[in-house]
């Protein structure tokens, strides 16, 4: 074979234009193609990095010829081939030599699931003492066993992986033997025993089955093929691009086909600016650190150095200087890509050589480092929300050129994602070409909903995520299933919670639709007596769906423990249940998805589902097939988890035929060797770009080193010619966040660099040119500036205000009118929260309860002996308590002491009133009426406690679990509560006591079950009131007719906390008012702000 034939294509050169250009113009292999022939490309055989490359040389030879009749080269993308494409191109269909009789690959699937299971049964030995060792021997151990489904799979990957460098790296396994020495602990002693899994088990599972490991097969095909270009000459040219060899497999591959006759190798980027001394200086090795042990090489590719890869295949594969590689499309000297060019081959050499910075003229490097930054702009946001606001802005912003395209190449998938989410703002549709994990798809989140939901039990919250699912059907349309999900929200999720299951829910829904038609309808909350016969009917409606859907997909309808893959199934037939169409859609016809997420939509039309219902069928094909006994166990209760490892680790693909044409955002990977006019490099921070070095979970760096395999930063190097090919585009904008997830970040060591290098002046002014990216962001959501917001004063039709309200709501009409106006007049009740836990209004309910239901057993006269009294109160207040026993065992706990001390408090208080007493009143129902012209205002009451003295007086007396109103508050008139149920009962408003002459005594009863379990407060004009409460009365309800009056007259407004200082500290309608906007812009008006 003759010497190797190599070219390289500049950074900033648009690779996959110039390669094709050379092809079609025969400067690649001379003699090809020839002229009038229209199949002369097809006999050419071209190895590509990735299918995305593939593609775009393919669209771009077909723009090249013009329309002229020909057939295109075969196109093989080294880095996502099949196997078939790799049989095909090694010539292993077409031979059958022993070497080309290779097992056919296990699934990814099956792999990973066997793996698992051999994991899990390791700690099974483990547990049961096998092997003269127990888990609890070294506490050590603990890290490695998994304790679930979920964790063995999640192991099984990282073993995948190191299994993979392995093979990638040309490392018998067996030399994990070598490390058995004194310098190691017992922990290594235990790991060396686990990878037995992957040294002795692996292969013999292997042999079992006929199959072979798919990365061990992928790099024997690849082998194959070098082997089969060696052994003889293709009959069409072979050309190899864009590929850095950093596989020494592919880097065979490319050493064969550089030294073909009519073979040609294109290597991207290779620095031909950097002087030799530097280069070879790149990944070296030197003294003892080379080659004893057997672990060293001359070139390390753990370099951080972006020629590191490149000059590892130069040295070891190639065996050529770099003198005799070939420029298809050198630079000229004076264009600016050749100046960016030669300004990153400085900024990015060797750290050994840094020193000839010095050597450089001034002048020089100042203007190397002027002309190498032209049109770099570096954006340093303070947060990767304002990051990806920057970024969407400068890819919106190259669309306003006509034909110009933009790309953001990052690392970053979340920070992909929130591009694509901002870039939505302007209707632009982008995708992320690196995918979505199927586990965060709309198909994946329902699978895992409906998982997580059967393994609660249905509870409120988990319930609730299921049936809001936008593709959950169940057989209904679109309308119905909103309806029945928001009744059966409503009517049972919300409140106290049910008991767990279809069933709790459906008893749940039975008990409170009869509470709320029967004659108790009163104790619900006004949302839930909305609920319409027809609403409730869809709520069990649902809920019956549901139980067919989950018939078989429950724990109690499992074994206890079994192959989780057997879940699949039914797994699976729930979530064709959730999906199912009304009978009227037909099979064929898809709805169109609508931007508009209230618009109906059809899961057939979301291609995550089909990525789904793949991993369903993989994961049934792998039940039953136990033959090694190695299939992962466990129960219900380990599936979600299980199912969610899985989903997370399938990737769905994009369908891009929606998206914008002018804009990609891309991954490093799939970025490679695509030009496009404006590049954004996102994610320039220490540990996203490049990424953090991670250390497996079985070796560390001295142990990786001895046996030949790559350190962790092995990735920087390929990381770093990444940046570097990017980074020299036409426009480039590197950006960067101060802060991520809240935490102060570190700029990349690439642009740590770049700012070496240019120094601190040119540095910050390629930073101020990402300044009006940085402002734009801060004002994309500034609408122009607008008066203070003003504090809410709806003024409605008059005839809206409320014919009836009780004294309670008397106090939030005077305190908050916008809260009356809010639930009277438009009609708004606060809703129950989820799965709503009792809290102080439930337990101040007991204390009224308990107070009732005494006076209930004794109305007249206490029994003569005071234990008999307590033991009847013990026995209300088990009673009261039963419920909450069963259902919240832990809030009756808390409860019982407090509630005992009230409760026995109470005995002794009855006691120090009865004598004096004539009949006591409890939870007794008043009304007033008060005429205002042709409309008549009812004043309600529903009074705690109501004393008949023998004395021919009356006391009225309120129960508060909290501390009752000050004596202030009471005079001003914003805690009328009492005063009014006075007045009401000087006119009459109880009719069991009639109209009382003499005023009422005003008591509050503080019921804290502290230290002092029961107090009394007496309700006394304020000191600075010189009023007797006569007086005060009178002027609460004439205030109160006023008040009314103006209301009904139209002459008020219903204004949001007119007086701050005596507002409430929450109502649930502050939001509908805006209180904390108008509170702190100062639109609170001449009465003043928020105190």
């Amino acid at each position: 074979m003759r010497d190797p034939r190599v070219f390289t294509i500049a950074p900033g050169v648009p690779f996959l234009d110039t390669l094709a250009r050379a092809l079609l113009d025969g400067r690649l292999v001379p003699g090809f193609p020839e002229p009038d022939r229209p199949d002369a490309l097809a006999r050419a055989t071209i190895y590509l990095p990735t299918q995305r490359a593939a593609r775009a040389l393919a669209t771009r030879l077909s723009q090249l010829l013009e329309g002229d009749a020909a057939l295109l080269p075969r196109i093989v993308p080294l880095g996502e081939a099949d196997d078939a494409e790799l049989e095909l191109a090694a010539g292993l269909l077409a031979h059958a030599d022993p070497e080309a009789l290779i097992a056919p690959p296990i699934a990814p699937l099956e792999r990973r699931l066997l793996l698992a299971g051999l994991i899990q049964a390791f700690a099974r030995s483990l547990a049961q003492g096998k092997n003269g060792d127990t888990v609890r021997s070294d506490a050590t151990r603990d890290f490695l066993i998994p304790t679930s489904a979920a964790d063995a799979v999640a192991l099984a990957a990282d073993l995948e992986a190191l299994m993979d460098d392995f093979t990638f790296e040309d490392v018998p396994v067996a030399r994990l033997a070598d490390l058995v020495d004194g310098e190691y602990s017992q922990y290594f002693d235990f790991t060396l025993r686990f990878l037995r899994i992957a040294t002795e088990m692996w292969p013999a599972i292997l042999k079992e089955r006929q199959a072979s490991d798919p990365a061990e097969r992928r790099s024997k095909l690849i082998d194959a093929q070098a082997a089969l270009f060696r052994r003889q000459t293709p009959p069409g040219p072979v050309i190899a691009a864009g590929s850095t060899g950093s596989i020494p497999s592919t880097a065979r591959l490319l050493g064969a086909i550089a030294r073909l006759e009519n073979g040609a190798l294109v290597l991207p980027g290779i620095d031909l600016d950097l002087d030799d001394e530097s280069f070879a200086q790149i990944g070296w090795i030197g003294g003892a650190e080379a080659g004893e042990g057997g672990g060293g090489s001359p070139r390390d590719p753990g370099s951080g150095h972006p020629q590191a890869m490149m000059a590892r295949l130069l040295a070891e594969e190639l065996a050529i200087p770099r003198g005799a590689i070939m420029e298809l499309a050198p630079h000229d000297a004076d264009t600016p890509g050749n100046a960016r060019a030669r300004f990153f081959s400085e900024a990015m050499r060797p750290a050994e050589t840094t020193d000839r910075w010095s050597a450089l003229e001034t002048r020089a490097r100042t203007d190397l480092a002027l002309a190498g930054t032209q049109r770099i702009t570096l954006v340093e946001a303070n947060d990767e929300r304002e990051e990806a606001l920057c970024i969407a802005i400068a890819l919106r912003e190259a669309l306003e050129e006509p034909e110009k395209t933009a790309a953001l190449i990052t690392p970053d998938r979340g920070l992909a994602a929130r591009v694509c989410a901002e870039l939505g703002r302007w209707g632009v549709r982008s995708a992320d070409s690196a995918g979505t994990p199927l586990a965060q798809s709309p198909a994946g989140r329902l699978a895992r909903l409906a998982a997580d939901a059967a393994l609660a039990g249905f509870d409120p919250l988990s319930c609730l995520a299921l049936i809001a699912h936008p593709h959950l059907r169940l057989g209904l349309s679109r309308e119905a299933m909103r309806r029945a999900a928001s009744a059966l929200e409503i009517g049972v999720l919300r409140g106290p919670p049910a008991a767990p299951g279809l069933d709790g829910l459906a008893t749940a829904l039975a008990r409170r639709r009869e509470a709320v038609e029967g004659k108790e309808g009163w104790k619900a909350p006004r949302p839930v007596k909305r609920l319409t016969a027809q609403d409730w009917d869809a709520a069990a409606d649902l809920i019956a769906r549901l139980r067919d859907a989950f018939a078989d997909f429950l724990p109690d309808a499992t074994p206890r423990e079994a192959s989780l893959t057997s879940l699949a199934g039914a797994h699976r037939a729930t979530v064709e249940a959730l999906l199912r169409l009304p009978e009227e859609v037909p099979d064929d016809v898809a709805f169109e998805v609508q931007d508009d997420a209230d618009s109906v939509t059809d899961w057939r039309a979301e291609p995550s589902y089909d990525s789904l219902f793949a991993l369903f069928d993989e994961c049934a094909a792998q039940d039953g097939g136990d033959a090694a006994g190695a299939s992962v166990k466990g129960g219900f209760a380990d599936y979600p988890a299980f199912f969610a490892s899985l989903a997370a680790q399938r990737v769905v693909r994009p369908d891009l035929r929606d998206v914008h044409r002018r804009v990609k955002i891309l991954g490093p990977l799939e970025a490679r060797l695509i030009a496009v006019d404006r590049v954004v490099l996102g994610g320039l921070d220490e540990g996203v770009w490049p990424p953090a070095p991670q250390t497996d979970a079985f070796l560390n760096r001295p142990m990786r080193s001895l046996i030949g395999l790559l350190p962790p930063e092995r990735r920087i190097g390929q990381s770093a010619h990444d940046f570097v090919q990017a980074a020299c585009g036409a426009e480039v904008i590197i950006t960067r966040a101060g802060k991520r997830n809240g935490a102060p970040t570190v700029p990349s060591r690439f642009v740590q660099r770049m700012k070496a290098f240019a120094g601190e002046a040119l540095f910050a002014e390629i930073a101020e040119r990402g300044a009006r990216l940085r402002y734009l962001a801060r004002h994309a959501d500034t609408d122009a500036p607008a008066k203070p917001l003003a504090r809410p004063d709806p003024r409605p039709d008059p005839k809206t205000f409320p014919d009836q309200l009780s004294v309670t709501r008397i106090e939030t009409l005077l305190r908050d009118p916008y809260a009356i106006f809010a639930q009277y007049v438009l009609g708004l009740d606060p809703l129950p929260d989820l799965a709503a836990a009792p809290g102080p209004a439930e337990r101040g309910t007991l204390v009224h309860a308990l107070a009732e239901h005494f006076v209930e057993a004794y109305p007249d006269a206490l029994p003569p002996d005071r234990e008999t009294a307590r033991a009847t109160m013990q026995a209300i207040l088990d009673a009261q308590l039963a419920p909450y026993a069963q259902e919240f065992p832990d809030i009756h706990a808390d409860w019982l002491p407090r509630l005992t001390r009230i409760g026995m408090a109470l005995v002794d208080w009855e006691y120090q009133r009865r004598d004096g007493l004539a009949r006591v009143h409890v939870e007794l129902r008043g009304a007033m009426e008060i005429p205002f012209g042709s409309r008549t205002f009812r004043l309600t009451a529903r009074a705690d406690r109501i004393e008949q003295r023998r004395d021919g007086g009356v006391t009225a007396l309120d129960f508060k679990s909290g501390k009752p109103p000050s004596a202030k508050e009471i005079s001003v008139g914003f805690s009328p509560q009492l005063t009014l149920e006075a007045a009401m009962l000087m006119h009459g408003g109880f009719k069991e006591i009639g109209p009382v002459g003499e005023t009422p005594e005003l008591v509050y009863v503080r019921t804290s079950g502290g230290r002092e379990a029961l107090s009394e407060t007496l309700v006394k004009p304020y000191k600075d009131d010189a009023r007797a409460m006569p007086e005060i009365i009178a002027d609460h309800l004439a205030r109160l007719r006023g008040l009314v009056a103006r209301f009904i007259k139209g002459e008020l407004g219903y204004m949001s906390r007119p007086y701050p200082q005596f507002a409430k500290a929450y109502s649930d309608y502050d939001h509908l008012a805006r209180v904390r906007e108008w509170s702190v812009s100062g639109g609170g008006g001449s009465d003043g702000g928020e105190a």
